[in-house]
């Protein structure tokens, strides 16, 4: 008995689209009892809007639109509970599922890039065997509607946040051991960019944010730049979830969420006071998180390469 797919490929619009539409756009199979699914339509809607911002990468969308089908006949079919009241206890039942999934929901035969018999798939005539990274792929895509969703205010809590992957479980560092990419000199590189910002607050008050950013936090260069692919940072990527302050980083197609520490929240609120901002950002904020120092405030920090050359001239500076 197989299981009939719920997203069609022709669903996925952003949610200005289905504002304009009345009764519902959806057809869903006839095997869904969708009449005790109070929720259903509102919440393929959300889960096509965030869909719709892959729609330019062809791969990132096949891969979280077979994700995302998991999630919701999971969801609609065995759970039965509304995607924005779902517990860190369902969390877990979800990531226990997608590696002991029913029989029938097992499509044979190899790897699908479109629904074809069930959600899951396993090679050849094997037994089905969820990998670490099949699973890595199914909470980031799920971790990343929540995160989509919170951004837009639709909830404020994501129950996948830092839900681990029990085959291979790792240790979430202790904030006092963050393995930062300026090596053992963060201590010094510190201390030269007080100095530069104090000598030259206009100029440097943006360099000292952005060594305190790298010091305190599990962050890359890359993702406080930005390229062809991603969009620069923002003051909205600093996000409060629960009374917890994140970091959201858009320098790539998967994005995360990382810890903001204390230090880096002091940091945050003396630069926007530089700026003529309040100390915290509001949800959504769309100022640069970086912006440029040209005269007119237009433009931000373009690429890696120009943050690489101000550490190095933090790393130049003699007091």
């Amino acid at each position: 008995m197989s299981v009939s797919p719920l997203i069609n490929q022709n669903y996925i619009q952003p949610t200005s689209h289905y504002s304009r539409v009345v009764g519902n756009p959806f057809d869903f199979p006839l095997d869904l009892d969708d009449s005790d699914i109070r929720y259903a339509q509102d919440e393929m809607i959300l889960v096509c809007d965030y869909l719709y911002q892959f729609i330019d990468s062809k791969s990132t969308l096949i891969n979280y639109t077979k994700e995302l089908e998991k999630f919701l006949q999971w969801l609609w079919r065995v759970k039965c509970r509304p995607l924005l009241k779902l517990s860190r206890q369902d969390a877990i039942e979800y990531l226990q599922f997608i590696q002991s999934p029913p029989f029938h929901w097992i499509a044979k035969g190899g790897s699908h890039s479109k629904f074809v018999g069930g959600p899951f798939t396993s090679r050849g005539d094997s037994d089905f065997k969820a990998s670490v990274q099949s699973i890595r792929s199914s909470l980031n895509a799920v971790s990343g509607l929540y995160l989509h969703l919170i951004l837009h205010e639709a909830t404020q809590i994501n129950p996948f946040i830092g839900l681990k992957n029990p085959i291979k479980a790792t240790a979430t560092p202790h904030p006092g051991a963050i393995v930062s990419v300026l090596g053992e000199a963060k201590g010094t590189l510190l201390k030269s960019a007080l100095a530069l910002a104090d000598e030259k607050p206009a100029q440097h008050e943006r360099t000292l944010f952005i060594i305190q950013m790298l010091a305190h936090m599990e962050l890359k260069v890359t993702d406080l730049a930005t390229n062809l692919k991603s969009p620069a940072p923002t003051m909205g990527c600093f996000v409060e979830i629960n009374g917890h302050w994140k970091f959201e980083c858009v320098s790539s197609k998967k994005s995360k969420l990382v810890d903001v520490p204390s230090s880096v929240l002091n940091a945050l609120a003396r630069y926007r006071k530089t700026l003529l901002l309040p100390a915290l950002p509001s949800p959504g904020e769309d100022r640069y998180l970086l912006p440029s120092l040209r005269s007119d405030g237009s433009g931000c920090i373009q690429s890696s390469k120009q943050i690489r050359k101000i550490i190095a001239h933090v790393k130049q500076y003699k007091a």
